[in-house]
């Protein structure tokens, strides 16, 4: 193998570990946001009394729930980043092996099917960053009305 190939390997490598790293990660946060989202619920309608306290805990929880699914969609344009290094570092090599990365078997056939689980996780972390905005402008209407 000449140096150029042992480079490339080298490359090969780290760009796997990373794509790895960005998959972790990215699957990571859902869980994350489901132990957030539940903390500032359970303190908003558990342990604040006043309408104005819990659109205030509310809104906190909105910005984190935002502030998460935008981490998502970062790393997820970073994953797709080391992707197409991947693929190209592939196609420019002699010694390594075009890898396979997505199995399909024809065309999608119905709604499903045509959804990534990465789309699912970000439009499900947006979603729920608009329920705890919209339970947080409730709780600032009834502070208003009180």
């Amino acid at each position: 193998m000449s140096n150029t190939e042992d480079l490339r390997a080298t490359q090969y490598a780290q760009l796997c570990e990373d794509c790895r790293f960005y998959d972790r990660v990215i699957w990571q946060i859902p869980s994350f946001l489901v132990l957030i989202c539940s903390a500032v619920v359970g303190v908003a309608y558990g342990a604040a009394t006043e309408p104005l306290a819990r659109a205030l805990i509310l809104l906190i929880g909105c910005s984190l729930a935002l502030t998460m699914g935008l981490a998502s969609v970062k790393h997820r344009f970073f994953q797709a980043k080391v992707l197409d290094a991947l693929n190209e570092l592939e196609g420019n090599s002699d010694s390594l092996v075009k890898v396979v990365r997505i199995t399909e078997e024809g065309d999608p056939k119905n709604f499903l099917q045509k959804r990534s689980a990465g789309r699912w996780l970000i439009g499900g972390t947006f979603f729920v960053s608009l329920v705890l905005l919209a339970l947080s402008v409730w709780n600032f209407v009834l502070a208003a009305i009180n």
